[in-house]
């Protein structure tokens, strides 16, 4: 087992611009003028072997940037070596032949990658292009789902697994007795069982927000990889490992995880709305159960910076008079409502809210919100399509 620092140093070399003679950009380059896997007829020579050296430094990274991450390491460097290994993948599949039997394998894997380097957009794109026969094992199917954050599409495949009296501990034994399936077999129905498994109680923690729910999720996959090492079972034990840092990354940072427990002096019902809020995103079809690092930041900028806070307090008086509340309290002409200490809100129902009551992070949760709603009003721009840049980085544009 490699250290920390051994696994930081591979990494690091290995995601440094222009290793393996161009690899990437090679990969890249060749992808895009493809079609169904053919070159032109004038295409440069990209290499005969450039399928096999894609995969195995795809894989190489993903591996290293995986154990780097649960190991604690650098974050910047595990998250360099995700995106790597999403672009690496990306190239194996863009446009490539649909006879290939580990696209669907690679697709998923790629969109993992790019998901926990912190590119959700990217994992979305990648996943939404797959095609109907996308050749994908029921547990890869599911990684889809969660990536896609259909979470309601997710419930169901499990349930429809696990329900399924074939994939019964007593059935498998007694196939297994007859002959009817080999150990492989037994394996391969274990192990997707219990991912499917991990992944229901992940769902329900996402919808509850009880801790207990995600230890469980991560002790289940965590036997599903060390079965599926111990048996040699290599593509389960990818989706399993790949499943367990998608499943960590998404509850750091879930809105249970991020939003405040506790609420602001006098906010009695404080809970029940950050319930009914998180329940409100988690419901949608296309479920909004965490913020992404750059809200994250700017929420901790909010509430840290003196003047993010000024700008948010302004913003929420605009906000309150709007809505026909009154502000009581002088209001100088160059002065705005959070340099008066006196000033308060009263509500339609006369209760009285001092402005000293809300918090600095009262007001960058109004932050999110706001941020939020505009994050969801651009979501609506159709997309013009996916595309690459020649500095190797991938991206999405809007329409215009």
């Amino acid at each position: 087992m490699e250290t920390v620092d051994e696994l930081a140093a591979f990494l690091t070399q290995a995601t440094a611009d222009g290793v393996r003679g161009r690899l990437q950009a090679r990969g890249e380059a060749r992808s895009i003028i493809r079609r169904d896997g053919v070159l032109p007829d004038d295409a440069p020579a990209f290499g005969e072997t450039i399928d096999t050296d894609l995969s195995e430094y795809a894989l190489s990274v993903l591996r290293a940037s995986m154990a780097l991450r649960e190991g604690g390491g650098n974050d910047e460097i595990w998250r360099r070596g995700f995106a790597r290994a999403g672009n690496a993948f990306e190239a194996l599949v863009q446009n490539g032949s649909h006879e290939d039997v580990g696209r669907g394998f690679y697709r998923i894997a790629g969109a993992a990658a790019y998901h926990l380097a912190s590119y959700s957009a990217l994992a979305f794109s990648l996943i939404s292009q797959r095609p109907e026969n996308a050749n994908l094992s029921p547990a890869e199917e599911a990684l889809a789902h969660l990536i896609l954050r259909d979470l309601a599409g997710l419930g169901r495949r499990a349930r429809a697994w696990l329900l399924n009296p074939a994939h019964g501990d007593a059935n498998i034994s007694q196939a297994l007795r007859a002959g009817e399936i080999d150990s492989d077999d037994a394996v391969r129905l274990i192990a997707t069982s219990t991912i499917f498994r991990a992944l229901a109680f992940f769902e329900f923690a996402l919808q509850t927000g009880a801790a207990v729910l995600i230890e469980e999720s991560r002790s289940l996959l965590r036997r599903a990889i060390s079965l599926a090492r111990n048996a040699n079972a290599v593509s389960l034990w990818w989706t399993a490992r790949i499943a367990f840092n998608l499943v960590d990354d998404l509850w750091s940072s879930s809105l249970h995880q991020v939003l405040p427990l506790d609420g602001p002096a006098g906010a009695g019902n404080y809970q029940d709305l950050r319930q009914l809020f998180i329940g409100e995103l988690f419901g949608r079809d296309v479920a909004e159960v965490e913020l992404w690092p750059s809200q994250i930041e700017a929420a901790r900028r909010a509430t840290d910076d003196r003047r993010s806070r000024r700008r948010v307090a302004d913003q929420c008086w605009q906000d309150t008079n709007r809505r026909d509340r009154r502000i009581d309290g002088a209001r100088g002409a160059q002065a705005g409502p959070h340099c008066n200490a006196a000033s308060r809100i009263i509500r339609p129902d006369g209760t009285i809210i001092p402005s000293d009551v809300l918090e600095p992070w009262v007001l960058g949760l109004v932050a999110l919100w706001r941020g939020w709603s505009r994050w969801r009003r651009r979501r609506r721009t159709p997309y013009a399509g996916y595309c690459h840049r020649h500095t190797g980085e991938a991206g999405l544009r809007l329409a215009e």
